[in-house]
């Protein structure tokens, strides 16, 4: 499940709640890149994010290749890369549910997914 909303013209708050199943998993999107900086929190569960940080955004069909890992536990608080490829899934034992604030602009994309 995800929620976006505009606090004003360049602040929009994002929850994003996983579900924690293996077909969930399976047919997830491998990979999106985030158009605009974002400042997250995980509430609960596990957070592993993969980074491509070398394929160019406009690059929708090549293979994505992992260039660094991060994990994030309960608590935990990250800048969001803007403008690189990447894949965030749920690696706990637990549902995961984290927030995401994006700083853009009101009316352009918050992401470019793969095709």
């Amino acid at each position: 499940m995800k929620f976006l909303l505009f606090l004003s013209p360049f602040i929009a708050i994002g929850i994003v709640y996983y579900i924690k199943t293996s077909m969930q998993e399976k047919h997830k999107p491998y990979v999106l890149a985030s158009l605009w900086l974002g400042v997250a929190y995980v509430v609960r569960g596990e957070l592993t994010v993969k980074f491509d940080e070398n394929t160019e955004l406009d690059d929708l069909d090549g293979e994505k290749t992992v260039t660094k890992e991060q994990v994030f536990g309960p608590g935990s608080a990250f800048l969001g890369v803007a403008n690189t490829w990447h894949k965030s899934s749920s690696t706990g034992d637990e549902d995961l549910i984290f927030q995401v604030t994006w700083l853009g602009e009101k009316g352009q994309p918050v992401k470019v997914s793969s095709n």
